[in-house]
């Protein structure tokens, strides 16, 4: 009786792993698709919030009048002074208050499909103190929320943010499909 060694996988053996995977990867898709874009909205609300904590502690920081102000188009956003100081009296080297402090460019990874909307204006500006002013040097009201969706992705499980702004300057994230009063996701 001989005995017959196999070396390597059948053309069948291989088709049929093929298939298998073909059809793991067909299930696992719209999950994966849901999840990245779920990824890009938690970013971008993620980064608005730095941005206007950046902005909150820089008023507190200077003593002055900083704004926040953000481009709805591509979710990039600006911190500088309400009113610049460009010279130098501390010494540092440095103006005193900016125009532009600090910047974020849009995020980074499929910004195209994220849409960021307010509900009344793009600015906020922040008092010496750290509160939202009333009213913004150009005669505006500060937007109070911020919207952020991937409209663009069709595709289930999508979960929209939104990032609040009280008139105490302390900005929180919050997901606006959470319904039960005790969970503090709940906007």
């Amino acid at each position: 009786m001989s005995v017959r060694r196999h070396r390597g996988v059948t053309a069948l053996e291989l088709i049929i792993v093929v298939a298998v995977m073909g059809v793991i990867l067909l299930i696992a898709m719209p999950s994966f698709m849901s999840m990245m874009a779920n990824q890009r909205i938690k970013t971008t609300a993620e980064s608005l919030r730095a941005g206007l904590q950046s902005a909150r502690m820089e008023a507190i920081k200077r003593g002055r009048g900083v704004v926040f102000s953000m481009a709805t188009l591509d979710s990039s956003w600006i911190v500088g002074c309400e009113i610049p100081i460009s010279e130098d009296n501390d010494g540092d080297g440095l103006a005193d208050c900016p125009a532009q402090i600090q910047f974020s460019a849009s995020v980074v990874g499929g910004a195209d499909s994220i849409t960021i909307t307010s509900d009344d204006g793009t600015l906020a500006t922040f008092t010496p103190i750290g509160l939202v002013r009333q009213v913004n040097q150009d005669g505006s009201t500060p937007f109070t929320q911020i919207n952020v969706t991937a409209p663009l992705v069709n595709v289930a499980g999508l979960r929209p943010m939104r990032v609040l702004l009280p008139a105490g300057g302390l900005s929180r994230i919050c997901d606006p499909a959470v319904t039960d009063s005790g969970d503090t996701r709940k906007c």
